[in-house]
């Protein structure tokens, strides 16, 4: 019991942490947002205060169930926005030859440098098999709100259902980004806000505003569900059980809004390229993906201390690379975590024993804490 209480704890610990750079992801977002829906772009820090500020109001004011229901508009309008930005820009760049001349004079940038170089073939192959790794464990934030939502398991299925075509949205910005890369000069720290500088090339002001209101709710609604996720993880399994459920809600929340407040420290001292951020939780979280798959499993070969050490040793390695700037082998920093993760959770709980797995009726009625126990609201 001590054991699993250890590996409940230091499972929703990793989950905080690598929570933080999606967060400030979505401050970057909407701090881009509000600069350009101001008209001072050099106003980057103050944007994302702003938007720190603009999160807490929204959360503290919508809860759970708030957040779920604006995520219809938020849908709605990015579908909307985004297709409204591709005909203004291919409408706009027509007479230059539109999207073939697009591709003709960027092929040197189509090409992906061989070998281990940053950003080379290996890096890219190991990024996309941590992503589809953490996309099949369910260690991926963008499948965190889906679970929490749901009434129950045929609601989780039908989320999930949906999130693959969801994510279809993202080839648009892809396409976008091709003419943004042919006809800005993108200064270094800009490129954030490559697209919507080309968008606001591309199209009248009113029409910009619009896509401007719809990136502000595309940021302010992932930041939301991110900080209801720490809220919700941080009630549920780190806070003492005896607490009356007010008082763990309590701390929940004000966790979460330390959690974002550092997220904004991170922002503004720290900055980086919104995909480097996504692959840094990616990597982070995946070290997560054996305890998933093994709960499905009834074996017993895996015990409580190898996956505990083992995810130790993985985040260990992701935190250590991440902050030397060291990449093996010009891997994704996630493999060779999720590698050693493997090596340490097989050997350790070769030498420790075999496990001993609770009864699923009884673990049912269980006083154990799991995500979600707490309502958020």
């Amino acid at each position: 019991q001590c054991g699993r209480k250890i590996l409940t704890k230091t499972g929703a610990i990793v989950s905080v942490v690598f929570f933080v750079p999606i967060v400030q992801v979505q401050i970057v977002g909407l701090g881009t947002m509000v600069s350009f829906a101001t008209g001072d772009k050099s106003a980057g820090t103050l944007s994302m205060v702003a938007s720190t500020v603009l999160i807490l109001l929204f959360v503290a004011w919508a809860g759970l169930k708030g957040v779920s229901m604006t995520a219809y508009f938020k849908d709605v309008a990015m579908v909307v926005g985004l297709v409204v930005v591709l005909i203004g820009v291919m409408v706009h760049y027509a007479a230059q030859g539109g999207f073939n001349e697009v591709m003709d004079t960027m092929q040197n940038l189509m090409l992906i440098e061989p070998g281990t170089k940053t950003y080379g073939v290996v890096w890219f192959l190991t990024s996309v098999i941590i992503s589809g790794i953490g996309l099949g464990a369910m260690t991926l934030p963008e499948s965190w709100p889906a679970v929490l939502a749901a009434k129950n398991s045929k609601s989780v299925s039908k989320n999930h259902v949906m999130l693959p075509l969801y994510s279809l949205s993202t080839l648009v910005p892809i396409v976008i980004g091709f003419y943004a890369a042919t006809h800005l000069e993108i200064n270094k720290g800009e490129e954030n806000s490559a697209i919507l500088e080309v968008a606001q090339q591309s199209l009248p002001g009113w029409l910009m505003g619009f896509v401007l209101i719809a990136g502000i709710s595309c940021a302010i609604v992932p930041a939301a569900h991110c900080v209801l996720s720490i809220a919700t993880l941080i009630s549920s399994n780190l806070v003492p059980q005896d607490f009356l459920p007010e008082r763990r809600l309590l701390v929940g929340k004000g966790s979460s809004a330390v959690i974002l407040l550092l997220s904004l420290g991170l922002a503004i001292l720290r900055p980086d390229l919104m995909a480097n951020l996504y692959l840094l939780t990616y990597a982070g979280l995946v070290q997560l993906a054996p305890a998933n798959i093994l709960s499905c499993t009834k074996t017993t070969f895996i015990n409580g201390k190898g996956i505990l050490a083992g995810m130790l040793v993985g985040v260990g390695i992701v935190i250590a690379f991440t902050i030397t700037g060291f990449h093996l082998w010009g891997m994704n920093n996630g493999i060779p975590a999720i590698v050693a993760n493997l090596a340490v959770m097989v050997i350790v709980s070769a030498l420790t024993g075999k496990a001993t797995r609770p009864d699923i009726a009884s673990a049912n009625h269980s006083s154990a804490p799991a995500v979600g126990k707490v309502p958020i609201h």
